[in-house]
């Protein structure tokens, strides 16, 4: 059957449940009530131990799980992007380098990562658009516009994924004062 998904976006995402258990405790959430909300099994809740199983499963002598793990990798949209704010304290960045290493092991060939620097789990999300200088609007805006992020590795380095020319060009007004942004950043939990 053809794939109907050109591309899958992650943003700062827990694609490791069982990991996110003592980090989203330690926030306060209470590992019991995590583990109840992925009905009791944080693994199959998570997109990096499905990869893992994927990978290890088609790499197996026995030709039938090697055959259903290709037959679900195939099902795969071909192109994933995945984004995360380097000092994000809610999620660790390491969450999408696990997931994107895990997988480029699967064989997928598109795999893109974009890092933003001095950037925390809600400023891709709420404080950049809200301030008006909003990267990953931009970044989102490209794949879907061109099939491309705009800059996929804001560490100053790029990957296949390459730098559209003209991405900055999107305009986004302030919608609040500055003084209010950074008062609303320092109260924010995340």
């Amino acid at each position: 059957p053809p794939r109907r998904l050109k591309r899958w976006v992650g943003i700062s995402g827990p694609y490791d449940m069982t990991a996110m258990l003592p980090v989203m405790h330690k926030k306060g959430l209470h590992r019991r009530l995590i583990t109840a909300l992925m009905g009791h099994d944080c693994p199959l809740n998570s997109p990096t131990h499905l990869v893992h199983s994927l990978v290890e499963s088609a790499s197996s002598n026995d030709p039938w799980r090697a055959s259903c793990a290709a037959m679900v990798a195939s099902l795969l949209p071909p192109s994933m992007h995945l984004f995360h704010g380097m000092e994000d304290a809610s999620v660790p960045v390491g969450m999408s380098r696990e997931l994107a290493d895990a997988l480029r092991g699967l064989g997928l060939a598109e795999v893109h990562e974009a890092y933003y620097e001095k950037k925390s789990h809600t400023d891709p999300i709420l404080e950049d658009p809200i301030s008006g200088r909003d990267v990953l609007m931009q970044d989102l805006l490209c794949l879907v516009m061109k099939g491309k992020a705009s800059a996929v590795n804001r560490q100053g380095s790029e990957d296949a994924a390459g730098v559209e020319a003209g991405a900055d060009a999107l305009y986004c007004p302030q919608l609040l004062p500055g003084v209010l942004l950074r008062l609303a950043k320092l109260a924010n939990p995340f």
